[in-house]
């Protein structure tokens, strides 16, 4: 079956976010065609909203809500649908074999860019402010909405039932108990030789014990999410450390069974600082997916915050990038680095944010870093807080 629209995510895959919210995967934009709150996560894959998207994926349509893929696929960008095309090709019946679950808010880390529906930390940082950034709600969704103790349940029935593989997102999976239950529950009841595990993790609580308990599962993917490194790193995963992650990072590599990969997003923050990482990964043997769709698209943290300098030095990056990797063996390692070149070529030739973006940003970090009792000159780099201070000049 061929179609230019077609994903096999919607016939085999189920996504429950934090807030007990469903969508057909963890790579949507915001749509009013889905009532994400409406569904009840233990009807699957079979609500109305799932059988009208696929009718209109095999029907050639792009459903609205997939956005996302569609404008990758415009810039001849390998999308999400594509790669899970790849991955899964497509499925012979219907059923779920791909979970993916958010147990709870129960992080760790107060990351900047992130919100307190996604961490428990941010939720006590941001409760009783009256100004907050702006892709944070003024009321966030109660405790209660999470629903642990029923997704416990519902994960362990579908993994009765055959599950092939399990993703687990928060919040931070290490520090959430009810996953830790879960994963306790499947090496007793002998279930996780049987299933793949693929976990959203900051990377910060990896230790021996641990491993340990996920080799124990068919297959293991971590997928850690790192933005940047030093002090770039440090100032946009509040809590964590550098120097720390990388070391979990140089741990983790000697497990050719433990398969590994990084997930960056780009922001404001990090725009120039996203090469290092690749590299430094790559000496690892570990390859950076970046990704240049923040969400919402809206956000004052966006990376088109460009100015002459911040684009002479991307340009000057992604073309020795480029040059470098030309000399590197064919791997996913080699083939990220050049999708990341593209996407940071994509920013550096972007058009740049009006001033009223540039007036928010300017708003949003010094809200940040009286929150956080920081200071943004004392973590980003200099490009970055040469455009910050043009952006107060001129306000």
């Amino acid at each position: 079956m061929t179609s230019k629209t077609l994903c096999p995510l919607p016939f085999m895959h189920q996504y429950i976010n934090v807030t007990s919210g469903v969508t057909p995967c963890c790579h949507v934009f915001n749509s009013e065609d889905w009532p994400e709150q409406k569904l009840d996560f233990t009807k699957g894959i079979y609500t109305s909203s799932h059988k009208q998207m696929r009718k209109q994926m095999l029907g050639g349509i792009w459903p609205n809500i997939c956005s996302k893929c569609k404008l990758q696929e415009q810039n001849n960008q390998k999308s999400h649908r594509q790669m899970a095309l790849e991955r899964f090709g497509f499925p012979k019946t219907k059923g779920i074999k791909y979970l993916d679950i958010a147990f709870s808010n129960k992080c760790n880390l107060a990351c900047r860019m992130c919100k307190p529906s996604d961490s428990s930390l941010l939720a006590e940082l941001y409760e009783g402010e009256t100004h907050l950034p702006e892709w944070v709600d003024a009321e966030w969704p109660p405790a209660s909405e999470q629903q642990p103790d029923k997704k416990v349940t519902y994960v362990k029935k579908l993994i009765t039932e055959g599950l092939e593989l399990l993703k687990v997102t928060g919040g931070e999976p290490f520090a959430c108990k009810y996953f830790m239950s879960v994963i306790e529950w499947a090496i007793e009841k002998d279930y996780a030789k049987n299933l793949e595990i693929n976990l959203t993790t900051n990377g910060t609580k990896i230790n021996k014990t641990l491993i340990n308990k996920l080799l124990k599962f068919k297959k293991v993917k971590l997928l850690l999410s790192i933005d940047g490194t030093g002090t770039v790193y440090n100032y946009i995963r509040h809590h964590a450390s550098w120097d720390k992650v990388y070391n979990n990072l140089k741990q983790l590599s000697k497990y050719s069974n433990i398969d590994l990969q990084v997930a960056c997003l780009v922001m404001f923050h990090n725009t120039t600082n996203v090469v290092d990482l690749i590299y430094k990964c790559a000496e690892l043997n570990i390859s950076v997916y970046v990704d240049q769709y923040i969400k919402p698209v809206t956000t004052p943290i966006t990376p088109y915050h460009i100015d002459e300098n911040i684009k002479s030095i991307l340009l000057k990056q992604v073309s020795k990038l480029e040059e470098d990797v030309e000399h590197w063996k064919d791997s996913l390692v080699k083939y990220h680095a050049l999708s990341g070149a593209k996407s940071l070529y994509n920013i550096a030739m972007s058009k740049p944010v009006n001033e009223g973006i540039k007036t928010k940003l300017v708003d949003t970090l010094a809200l940040q870093d009286k929150l956080y009792n920081t200071n943004y000159k004392d973590f980003l780099q200099s490009e970055q807080i040469n455009y910050l201070e043009g952006a107060t000049n001129n306000v």
